[in-house]
């Protein structure tokens, strides 16, 4: 069940430019608590390998911790395939598969993450289509700035960024709320090779 979060305020808005992250950030903070929920696209085939994830977390924006939880479509050349999967992540460790979860395109994801008392949080994932739920807790010690919902081209570790995949349709987002103080939200644009 969702946790009745105070809504997201869209109030003064900025924009800020990515080499890998679209969507929006609520900057302010502390933000103990983070939801929303979003459409899985279709990755489509392309010459090369493409990465796409979509999630919703705490921090990142203006430092190196970050909370977060998604769905990532990779399309594979060499076997001629596109992996989904569900995952959740704390850095700096990569991200954990979430085996339990069957997701498929076209289906809406709910993310909720809240911290539940000192360092430990709650990272719950549910595919609303299906009624698969994940629920892990797991200890975080961020500094809370800002709450995001974002599309975008994975980092890989020791830097580069992966190539964005052609998609439909396009991802939206609802049911945003936080905990924490809004200040104001950032629009952040992706752009890659100009």
């Amino acid at each position: 069940t969702l946790i009745e979060y105070a809504p997201v305020i869209p109030g003064p808005v900025s924009v800020a430019h990515s080499s890998n992250w679209s969507g929006y950030a609520d900057v302010g903070g502390p933000f103990t608590a983070v939801q929303g929920t979003f459409n899985v696209p279709q990755l489509f085939t392309a010459p090369t390998e493409t990465d796409t994830t979509e999630w919703v977390g705490i921090d990142g924006v203006s430092d190196g911790s970050l909370i977060q939880a998604g769905i990532s479509e990779e399309y594979d050349p060499t076997v001629g395939g596109v992996y989904v999967w569900a995952w959740w992540e704390i850095l700096p460790a990569p991200e954990t598969p979430i085996a339990s979860i069957v997701v498929g395109y076209g289906d809406r994801v709910t993310v909720q993450i809240a911290r539940v008392g000192g360092a430990l949080w709650s990272i719950q994932l549910t595919d609303d289509t299906t009624g698969q739920t994940f629920t892990t807790e797991q200890n975080y010690a961020g500094p809370g700035t800002s709450a995001e919902w974002v599309v975008e081209a994975p980092s890989f570790v020791g830097g580069g960024v992966a190539t964005l995949g052609d998609y439909a349709p396009d991802v939206t987002f609802g049911g945003l709320g936080v905990d924490g103080t809004q200040v104001g939200l950032d629009e952040l644009l992706m752009v890659q090779g100009g």
